[in-house]
């Protein structure tokens, strides 16, 4: 990988990291759910007018939409809005990869080897003892919702893994239209008229800056630059940059909302971080022994 392209991941990973702290600061205007919403209709409009609809069937394409914006987002700003920091955030729905992996096993008949397996172990006594610590600053229900939109977001891979080749931005804008009419019922639901007409009239100019950069950066730039590096490199090369996602969560949230990171908060990041790692290992000897 050329080092003008490494940058190009680099980058990319600390717009996604950054996001987190973004999200944080739009709850303060937006309710979660009408947040979710915006986003997403941002998201697809205009763009949706002028990039074709992926090649795959309606359900399947709804189905991304829902669970990978819909729930997995909808789950993730409202653990945010109940008090879990971007830092432990952008940590935690990282597992998501090994919710994917067990998916993989029940719906594709895949084999974890034994490094996959022993990654996942790893992780998720990360998760674990981040929930030893909801006494603290950690909210344990906030922490499952989170886990919540993990699943949410592994059941969106598998849609994409059984869909075959697609425009990787394209699917994003159209995923993004699908999810919007489920956001709009659950913000009119959850945050209410009322309270959605308020939050409109009373944001702010950090609340609408941090909208445009999760709509603008988060998604739409660092997905297209993510879409171009696949295409040039194998996932192998690409995928272990997204280990960085958490280190920049944490590190921006420190420096932006001063958020603390205590001993056992980096002790957990290494846990989560370095089972992640060992099933990248896994999945390249996987392919070294194919």
């Amino acid at each position: 990988m050329s080092p003008r392209h490494i940058l190009v991941a680099v980058l990319i990973v600390a717009l996604w990291g950054f996001n987190f702290v973004f999200i944080k600061l739009a709850l303060h205007d937006f309710p979660p759910m009408t947040l979710c919403a915006l986003r997403f209709l941002l998201t697809a409009l205009p763009l949706v007018f002028f990039l074709k609809r992926p090649g795959v069937g309606w359900p399947k394409l709804i189905g991304y939409g829902f669970a990978n914006f819909a729930l997995q987002f909808g789950f993730l700003f409202t653990a945010m809005r109940m008090g879990m920091s971007p830092g432990l955030s952008s940590m935690i729905v990282q597992v998501q990869v090994f919710f994917t992996m067990a998916l993989s096993v029940f719906i594709f008949s895949e084999r974890p080897g034994l490094l996959k397996i022993l990654g996942a172990v790893i992780a998720f006594s990360g998760v674990a003892f981040v929930g030893l610590h909801s006494s603290q600053d950690v909210n344990l229900l906030g922490l499952l919702i989170l886990l919540l939109g993990a699943c949410s977001w592994a059941v969106g891979n598998i849609l994409v893994k059984s869909m075959g080749p697609v425009n990787p931005l394209a699917l994003v804008v159209w995923g993004g239209l699908m999810a919007s009419p489920f956001l709009i019922v659950a913000a009119l639901f959850t945050d209410g008229p009322a309270l959605i007409e308020s939050s409109l009239d009373h944001v702010g100019a950090v609340g609408w800056w941090s909208l445009a950069y999760i709509v603008y950066a988060s998604t739409h730039m660092a997905y297209s630059l993510w879409s171009w590096l696949l295409r040039e490199y194998n996932a192998s090369v690409v995928a272990p940059f997204s280990l960085l996602v958490p280190i920049f969560g944490f590190l921006s949230s420190a420096v932006i909302l001063g958020e603390a990171i205590p001993e056992w908060k980096l002790e957990a990041a290494v846990l989560v971080v370095g089972g992640l790692a060992v099933n990248l290992l896994g999945q390249g000897r996987a392919r070294g022994a194919g």
